[in-house]
């Protein structure tokens, strides 16, 4: 299995100091992508994040990394993730996924650096190498996301900053449809807030030294069943 180039950062990194020259932050994506009722439940029980990488001025992003560290049953049971379809291959899209529709933009899938709303985000102009990430096969699935991706040909020095990662959780089958959802990379905002799902986000800049972001999705439950709804949480966890 091929090691990707952040993979084998990463390592170094475990035994560096050194100062990453980019920096991660994640963002409620629910209300950008235009929503024309092709994909009921937009804001409802599909919820999206975008993760931005901003690189500094004498730098350059070269490559990324987004995996679940919590996901589905034993943390929030019914959770998903919610990705398109390569129509040419039948396999989930993990990167271009295709024009900023419904369907399409709320997706999960990978990037370039782009504008958060660039149609070239979303089509061939953004698309990525996707590879291995840590030894493990790149995987896109209703369960899990773990992959690392990078331009090709390596490096070329792509847009220095930009979007370049989106989540989307459909929450249908789980027990917070109709809570109000929210990202966070600093934990709840309140003690009664229910973790749904956690990841990490890891970006590589010309400098060889990557940096890394933990952040999560959150509902705030009704105050009727809020309690209720922690407590299911942690049975699952427990008998994981």
């Amino acid at each position: 299995m091929r090691l990707g180039f952040l993979s084998a950062a990463i390592l170094a990194m475990l035994a560096s100091a050194a100062t990453a020259d980019v920096t991660l932050s994640v963002v409620d994506a629910t209300p950008t992508a235009r929503h024309d009722g092709t994909l009921p439940g937009i804001g409802e029980t599909i919820f999206s994040a975008d993760v931005f990488a901003d690189v500094t001025p004498d730098d350059a992003w070269t490559t990324g990394a987004l995996t679940s560290i919590g996901l589905g049953v034993g943390f929030a049971p019914g959770v998903m993730l919610y990705h398109t379809l390569d129509p040419n291959t039948g396999r989930p899209a993990m990167t271009a996924p295709g024009d900023e529709t419904d369907s399409q933009a709320f997706s999960t899938f990978v990037s370039l650096p782009r504008g958060r709303t660039s149609p070239g985000r979303f089509g061939d102009q953004g698309r990525a190498l996707v590879i291995a990430f840590q030894s493990h096969a790149p995987s896109l699935d209703a369960s899990e996301v773990d992959l690392e991706y990078l331009e090709d040909p390596f490096p070329t020095g792509a847009e220095s900053s930009g979007y370049t990662q989106r989540v989307t959780l459909d929450i249908r089958k789980s027990a917070f449809g109709g809570a109000s959802v929210y990202v966070s990379a600093d934990g709840p905002r309140s003690p009664g807030d229910v973790e749904l799902a956690r990841f990490e986000s890891w970006a590589l800049a010309s400098d060889d030294t990557p940096t890394r972001l933990r952040w999560s999705f959150f509902a705030v439950p009704e105050p009727a069943t809020g309690v209720l709804l922690c407590l299911a949480c942690i049975v699952a966890r427990r008998r994981v």
